[in-house]
């Protein structure tokens, strides 16, 4: 059996005609895992899992601890996982679509690249975030990786930025950190003339103290060249199983923030109108004024999971409840999902027993997973590529 390949993982463009079997596609699997969420059968596996690959970092964020994990857990590094681990995960588990990497800071991985180079040569698309305080490892490794990659499936490049100049230093706890960001953006800027696979991201965290200056820090990447699509945002939001931020001055605590964070994203929107056209920032919004209330029913667990360093497997980064342990399970997912544990806090995620969330990476998937909710998507998306 082959390892299935989702037009999502290599990130192809579904353009004509060819946008209305993707969409049936869909469809035939949302009823899948809707019926395997609320009603126990057909049994529906993960078909998007996220790896946190390591947990070393060096940065020092205020949003987020996780930099400090190894040093409050001595030891433990020893017991990240390794290529032979990851790749035995990716045979094990033919059911994946989409696989994401994340960390800590992944160019810190001795075995990234080759993680990478599996993922490609198995059909998926590569790359994820970067801090970018250290240019020079993430420069060598890139570079190693753009000269063995297949080109067949898209390398995403991401910029965690955080604010203009002093702004991003502060909040990123690193000084010079927003020039070395720049610098490596221009780089990676000149290395997409030269392999048309690469895609390039800004992916920008909304806090307390930021929040004012996001149309000015749409604008100046604007004027570099980044279209206002490649640049993303969201609210810092709280997290379980990762990383404890909830005492960083950075995290929203009241709703009436959310309020002036709406008047915000209103005149981004009123500028660039590619944001009044993105699902996303729609919902984002919705979110934002009902922070209690779901977006839309959450698939965490069902269709998507969250794995850590040690190969523990949590419904999603937010949601501190673990599910278990693929070394323990053969590496298998399918053994994950047949345990207890999984539909004790399957039944508290249908419930919205979870921190409530609104993010790209399980809010979209939780969408298109349900019947009811993929038809919104399609109608924000498909339609305009049958034009």
């Amino acid at each position: 059996m082959t390892q299935k390949k989702s037009l999502f993982s290599q990130g192809k463009e579904i353009k004509g005609l060819k946008a209305v079997p993707f969409a049936l596609k869909l469809f035939l699997s949302s009823f899948k895992s809707f019926s395997s969420r609320n009603l126990g059968f057909p049994k529906s596996l993960p078909k998007m899992a996220i790896l946190a690959i390591t947990f070393k970092c060096n940065s020092k964020c205020k949003t987020c601890n996780v930099w400090e994990y190894h040093a409050k857990n001595k030891g433990k590094i020893k017991e990240e996982m390794d290529f032979n681990e990851f790749k035995t995960f990716i045979d094990n588990n033919l059911q994946l679509e989409d696989i994401s990497l994340t960390g800590g800071e992944i160019f810190l991985k001795d075995e990234l690249v080759n993680m990478w180079l599996y993922m490609d040569k198995k059909g998926f698309r590569t790359g994820g975030p970067c801090n970018a305080v250290n240019m020079e490892i993430t420069k060598r490794k890139t570079t190693e990786l753009l000269t063995n990659l297949s080109g067949k499936n898209k390398h995403l490049i991401q910029f965690s930025i955080d604010g203009i100049g002093e702004e991003h230093d502060r909040i990123r706890g690193i000084p010079g950190n927003f020039d070395n960001a720049l610098e490596l953006l221009k780089w990676a800027m000149d290395k997409k003339k030269k392999h048309k696979f690469i895609e390039l991201s800004i992916s920008h965290n909304i806090t307390r103290t930021n929040y004012k200056n996001l149309p000015q820090f749409i604008d100046y990447f604007v004027n570099l060249g980044i279209k206002p699509s490649q640049i993303s945002f969201r609210p810092v939001q709280i997290s379980e199983s990762r990383y404890e931020n909830l005492e960083s001055g950075e995290v929203f605590r009241d709703i009436s923030e959310y309020k002036e964070v709406i008047k915000v994203i209103r005149q981004i929107q009123d500028k660039y109108p590619v944001y009044k056209q993105n699902l996303f920032i729609n919902n984002l919004i919705k979110y934002l004024r009902n922070p209690t209330k779901l977006i839309a029913p959450c698939y965490a667990g069902y269709n998507f999971v969250y794995i850590n360093p040690f190969w523990e497997v949590f419904p999603c980064s937010y949601f501190d409840s673990k599910l278990g342990n693929l070394r323990e399970n053969n590496f298998t997912l399918k053994k994950i999902v047949a345990t207890k544990e999984f539909k004790k806090v399957g039944r508290n995620i249908k419930k919205g027993n979870c921190p409530k969330c609104w993010t790209t990476c399980f809010g979209i998937r939780s969408m298109l997973s349900d019947p009811i909710q993929l038809p919104i998507f399609c109608y924000h998306n498909l339609y305009r590529l049958l034009k």
